[in-house]
């Protein structure tokens, strides 16, 4: 997960990326098209907001533009730079909005809750690397050890060499997995930082029969990523 080998399925492995993010730019081209109602007339082709209204090309064009397409043109090859870790629980998306986007709400599974702007969830700790970024900087595409999805960018903090292998020395030497969902996170001093969720892993430390000391990613006062 958070190898940097040549042979890894990272996103803090350059061949890895390098691999993933060929023809970028021509998915993320397509990608609002399956959102959009232009040229629909039929109600159950449609997609629908929260209030069981058809979206508007309006609002389809604004998200469109506010992805700066014209950036994944000129992705290149992987950069160390674009190296990141999410501090913060977070939804990944389709597309860079929390709007919902829900099928005709009276065909079967489709409506509410069936979001179909929602990809997956990605956990405090995880690997990521920063595949480009909104006009507004408000989202990050990113790419993970299994997909590419847009997240909010003040959940994603860009990470140096000196991060990356003191994350990698600590989590050798005892790594720990989140088998409790909303497990309590307290630091030092008690005081409540998040709730984890299984799939989670950390580096861990002092650990007894009974209870564990892990380490967590954290926004530095320099903005960049400290454990």
């Amino acid at each position: 997960t958070y190898s940097t080998d040549s042979d890894a399925l990272s996103p803090w492995s350059k061949n890895y990326v390098n691999e993933k993010i060929k023809g970028v730019g021509e998915k993320q081209q397509k990608a609002p098209n399956g959102y959009s109602n232009k040229g629909k007339e039929d109600p159950k082709d449609m997609v629908y907001g929260e209030n069981f209204r058809p979206h508007s090309d309006k609002w389809i064009e604004d998200i469109t533009a506010n992805m700066n397409l014209r950036q994944f043109a000129q992705v290149g090859e992987f950069k160390d730079q674009n190296r990141g870790i999410v501090v913060r629980n977070l939804n990944a998306r389709g597309l860079p909005t929390m709007d919902v986007s829900f099928d005709y709400f009276v065909q079967p599974g489709s409506g509410y809750p069936f979001d179909n702007l929602q990809e997956s969830s990605l956990w405090i700790g995880a690997p990521v690397y920063i595949v480009g970024k909104t006009q507004d900087q408000q989202w990050c595409l990113v790419l993970t050890t299994s997909f590419m999805a847009w997240v909010q960018s003040d959940c994603i903090v860009q990470v140096d060499d000196k991060f990356v292998t003191e994350w990698q020395t600590s989590i050798r030497q005892k790594m720990i997995a989140i088998i409790n969902t909303e497990a309590s996170v307290f630091d030092s001093n008690s005081k409540y930082r998040f709730s984890a969720y299984v799939g989670s892993v950390f580096p861990g430390k002092n650990c007894g029969e009974k209870d564990c000391n892990i380490l967590i990613p954290v926004v530095g006062e320099d903005g960049d990523a400290h454990i």
